[in-house]
């Protein structure tokens, strides 16, 4: 499944620009922190789980809704197939708010440097759309 989705190039194409989005707001947050005076090792450690999570969530999600179309396309349910995506979407954010929970009562990482890579991706999901817009507007 997930040699299959990395051979798509849609999927390929929006994994490496999370990827390339958390790299670099997370680079900029950490630089944030140093220029405030606020920088600690904690914040990196912090930066690379929030950002290693973020990353990880869409692959996650991209398997689920692959499966979901699969199992629409195999037994013609539409409401099946919604239904799975939305427990999966519950699901990971059960299991991200469980890691960050377990991390930083174990002391590892900053708070704020671990969530906020979090919402990066919707900084990707911009820049994607955007760069499909103008790439559609040009053809």
């Amino acid at each position: 499944m997930i040699k299959k989705l990395w051979n798509d190039g849609g999927v390929r194409r929006m994994l490496l620009t999370f990827a390339a989005t958390e790299l670099v707001c997370s680079g900029l947050m950490v630089g944030v922190f140093a220029l405030l005076g606020k920088y600690t090792p904690q914040v990196a450690v912090g930066a690379i789980v929030g950002s290693v999570l973020a990353v990880a969530n869409f692959a996650v999600l991209s398997i689920g809704v692959e499966k979901s179309v699969e199992t629409f396309d195999r037994e013609g349910n539409p409401a099946g197939a919604k239904l799975a995506v939305q427990l999966s979407s519950s699901v990971r954010l059960l299991v991200m708010a469980a890691v960050i929970f377990v991390l930083l009562k174990a002391g590892v990482g900053e708070p704020v440097s671990m969530i906020l890579p979090l919402l990066f991706t919707r900084v990707g999901t911009m820049a994607l759309s955007r760069a499909t817009k103008t790439k559609e507007s040009k053809q």
